[in-house]
């Protein structure tokens, strides 16, 4: 991980989550009550199932809430206007075959002060 480049990538990484409206309220909306505590008991079945339709966010979600591979051009148009060959310099994630997988843990956090982001290494 390039700590510098990770933290030069915030602002514009920070316009694609806003844009995508990944944020807790609506990462919630997306899955519904089921797929968020199936979620929350380690059953990611449905939310993955929920997600594959749903757009960027939907990418977002598989991404990094779900630690899914997913196809390189849907994860660059989920990041825009981050390209994915920053994300991977970077080290928020990596190649893995023909697609793109999570190398950090992204999470939408509810802070009561409007969207913000948890950011950290993922669970071993």
């Amino acid at each position: 991980m390039d700590r510098d480049l990770l933290l030069s990538l915030c602002p514009a990484l920070r316009t694609a989550l806003i844009r995508c409206r990944y944020d807790l309220d609506t990462v919630r909306e997306l899955l519904g009550p089921e797929a968020h505590a199936a979620l929350g008991r380690s059953e990611p079945v449905p939310a993955r199932r929920v997600a594959r339709g749903a757009g960027d966010l939907g990418v977002l979600v598989r991404l990094f809430l779900l630690q899914d591979t997913c196809p390189e051009d849907e994860v660059a148009q989920a990041l825009a206007p981050v390209t994915t060959e920053q994300a991977v310099q970077a080290g928020l994630v990596e190649r893995d075959g023909d697609g793109v997988r999570a190398a950090l843990d992204l999470r939408p956090l509810d802070a009561g002060t409007g969207s913000r982001w948890v950011l950290s290494d993922l669970d071993g």
